[in-house]
């Protein structure tokens, strides 16, 4: 019985290499696979003369000075946390009307503000958020 296993691992090991062998040969041998594409060397056309554009064309050409001025994707604003208003200090970053609140409410409490990092100090203010506004925020 043990022989009749080993002889049949050894002919489904043989097959299984033929029918290997055949997949391989047929994948190499696939049209296009060997064959070497032409490959020309074209030359690139030379400009010897500057182009002009048309301006026959409706188009409307409009000359500009040589300065360009690109506005700022945001208008960075200052905001004095000893005398802003609710509506000012809710402009900054994560300041929503809860913390303006409460930022105003400590400064009424405690007195103005000396440092900025003193707004850690007020409840739901993190350290994280003073941060990110940390260019806007003035004393």
């Amino acid at each position: 019985m043990n022989s009749g296993r080993t002889h049949l691992l050894i002919l489904l090991s043989a097959a299984m290499f033929f029918i290997g062998i055949y997949f391989f040969i047929q994948f190499f041998s696939a049209p296009g696979f060997n064959e070497v594409a032409p490959y020309e060397i074209t030359e690139v056309p030379r400009v010897t003369k500057p182009v002009t554009p048309d301006y026959t064309t409706s188009q409307t050409y409009v000359e500009t000075s040589s300065t360009i001025t690109v506005p700022e994707k945001e208008t960075q604003f200052k905001v004095n946390i000893n005398t802003a208003t609710k509506e000012e200090l809710m402009q900054l970053k994560y300041i929503g009307e809860a913390r303006a609140d409460a930022i105003i409410e400590f400064r009424e409490v405690n007195g103005e503000f000396k440092e900025i990092y003193e707004l850690a100090n007020v409840d739901g203010i993190t350290d994280k958020m003073i941060a990110v506004n940390l260019g806007r925020i003035i004393i």
